[in-house]
């Protein structure tokens, strides 16, 4: 789930020859880590629990500011490490449309990358997660989507 969906794609595609399928949800493929994004959509957004851009700020070593974030965050794009469109695990991709936190279009990307096949959930009304307030909570996306496709 959300920075675990960028591990689960990544380590789908690295370690392809070890890994069955992956599930990613809401994953941060490449826009996600562009200094326009980092820079338009983390600070304020409201879709996280806490402040998102200070939290993202305190995971990285020698990152005090949204500035110094958008030099480090580049570098995590699956596309700038020359991973997308190598051979990868079957995966399950699960997002939201809305997302405020990872955009869609990282989704799209992995889904059109590579050699393997892949399914997709995207909820069309859906948030960060493919969340929906009342609709598609965690649990739900966990029984009817997860569950019942693997």
């Amino acid at each position: 789930m959300s920075f675990g969906g960028y591990w689960s794609a990544k380590l789908a595609i690295s370690e392809q020859a070890r890994i069955k399928a992956a599930s990613a949800q809401s994953p941060a493929v490449h826009e996600a880590f562009q200094a326009d994004f980092v820079e338009k959509k983390l600070p304020g957004n409201r879709e996280y629990l806490f402040d998102y851009a200070p939290a993202l700020i305190s995971v990285f070593e020698g990152v005090a500011s949204v500035e110094d974030l958008k030099i480090v965050f580049p570098r995590l794009s699956l596309s700038s490490q020359g991973l997308l469109g190598k051979p990868s695990a079957p995966m399950l991709i699960i997002g939201g449309a809305l997302d405020t936190q990872v955009p869609i279009a990282d989704a799209y990307l992995l889904l059109a990358s590579g050699d393997a096949p892949k399914e997709a959930w995207i909820n069309p009304r859906g948030g960060h997660l493919g969340r929906q307030v009342r609709l598609w909570p965690d649990s739900m996306i966990f029984n009817k989507v997860l569950e019942d496709m693997h």
